[in-house]
Parts: C-alpha cells; sequence; structure tokens
C-alpha cells in the first residue's frame, strides 16, 4: 500500500497554496493556463508591450463606430471598383507600350510612371471612401 500511496505523490501535480479551493492547477511550464484573462489594471508600473502600446494609442479597443449598412457597403465597394479598374488599365496600357521601347532607360522610366500612377490611384481611393465615411457619419 505504501507503494502505491508514493507512485500518486510523484505523479500528482502540486498545487499553489489555496488553489484546491478554487479548483485551479499550477502554472505549467510557467505558462499561465487563463493568459487571456490576464490584463493589466490600468496605471500598472509593470511594463507594457509594443502592441499594448500601439493599442491604447490608436483605441484598438474601442468600437469604430457604428455598422456599415448594406448601402453604405456597396457604395464603398463601388469605390474599391473603380479605382482597381484604373490601376489595371494602367498596368494593361504599360505592358502593351514595353515591347516597343528602345531602351532600357525607358523601361525603367515605364516602370516608375506606372509605379506612381497606382499610387495616386491607391491615395485618391482612400480620400474617396474616406468622403463617403464622413458622409455616413453626418
Amino acid at each position: 500500500m505504501e507503494e502505491r500511496q508514493l507512485c500518486d505523490k510523484l505523479i500528482a501535480v502540486p498545487e499553489k497554496p489555496g488553489a484546491a479551493a478554487e479548483g485551479m492547477r499550477p502554472e505549467i511550464g510557467g505558462i499561465r493556463k487563463n493568459a487571456a484573462n490576464s490584463r493589466r489594471p490600468k496605471g500598472s508600473q509593470i511594463m507594457k508591450s509594443a502592441f499594448e502600446l500601439a493599442m491604447e494609442k490608436f483605441g484598438g479597443d474601442e468600437p469604430q463606430g457604428s455598422p456599415l449598412t448594406d448601402e453604405q457597403k456597396r457604395q464603398l465597394a463601388e469605390v474599391d471598383r473603380k479605382y482597381e479598374a484604373k490601376i489595371a488599365h494602367a498596368k494593361l496600357t504599360a505592358r502593351e507600350k514595353k515591347p516597343f521601347l528602345e531602351s532600357r532607360e525607358e523601361e525603367q522610366q515605364l516602370d516608375r510612371d506606372l509605379a506612381l500612377e497606382i499610387q495616386t490611384c491607391q491615395e485618391q481611393r482612400e480620400r474617396a471612401k474616406e468622403e463617403l465615411r464622413r458622409q455616413f457619419k453626418a
């Protein structure tokens, strides 16, 4: 009988003091069992991770306002389609011009122009979507 009790003691996972009353197991391998619920209280003197600092700075835990209606989503998607079509047209036009270029410098200039046109379209798209979002809030 003593051998059985000795084996049970060797195999059993030791519990933290007071954990038995709460029904909790100790940390195993240095990892908390419930890390998702271990948020630090505000004003804590413990150093925060870069992720936590970014979430505080940009309000990542706060909702971004009211959800969009189907019509608003459709309008935003229409803006995306419009500018994606402009980008596709610019790429196609550049691809059609490439065989007729005579020097490497002309090809590099065409690539720079294409990159600039794509960037411009993307910026215009974001401005148009932001303008729509402002209208949605009004």
